[in-house]
């Protein structure tokens, strides 16, 4: 994190922004210089369930949806994220909200969603992601499944891995039939 950084995370419900910075918390726990920008151990920074304060001055906020983006209204940030962006009640006018906050600082957006088709909620992340303006990265379930399954693969050895990946594969297959192809296309391709 540099310094005096403002990174916000914004997602449909609280809950779903505390869980990403909760991912974010283990990070910095994990990463020795990090945790020392922590400030943990002097306790002289602050660290709630939708804050982080690094004695850097770094800063990373999570909040909800709210109503038209209010709470990054004025802010400069450094960085935003916004999750399931087609879940958003208005997407645009969150992102509209996020993009100036980025402006004076030259930040970035990270924007992520699942598609939830291209009319009605999720129309505006449809014409995102096919927008030549962004840069896309697609991670499906099927490539979440091979990280997913080297990482346990490493940690448990490769017979764990090896059935953490067949587990998976099955309950694909089962949601396949379940859902049918047009809804586990949405959710998981």
């Amino acid at each position: 994190m540099h310094d005096n950084t403002t990174t916000v995370i914004l997602s449909h419900r609280q809950k779903r922004s505390n869980a990403i910075l909760k991912y974010i918390k283990g990070y910095i726990h994990k990463n020795p210089y990090l945790r020392a920008m922590s400030g943990l151990e002097n306790r002289g920074y602050s660290w709630t369930k939708d804050t982080v304060e690094l004695t850097n001055e770094a800063q990373i906020f999570s909040y909800p949806e709210g109503k038209d983006a209010e709470s990054v209204v004025g802010e400069t940030i450094h960085c935003g994220i916004i999750d399931e962006v087609a879940k958003f009640r208005n997407e645009e006018s969150i992102t509209g909200a996020v993009r100036p906050a980025l402006f004076a600082s030259n930040g970035i957006l990270y924007m992520l969603s699942s598609s939830w088709g291209r009319d009605g909620q999720g129309a505006y992340w449809y014409r995102v992601v096919n927008d030549d303006d962004f840069d896309h990265f697609t991670i499906n379930a099927l490539d979440a499944i091979g990280i997913q399954g080297k990482h346990f693969a490493r940690i448990y050895g490769e017979e764990y891995g090896h059935d953490y990946k067949v587990k998976k594969l099955e309950f694909l297959e089962q949601e396949k039939r379940q859902l049918g192809i047009y809804m586990y296309n949405m959710q998981y391709m």
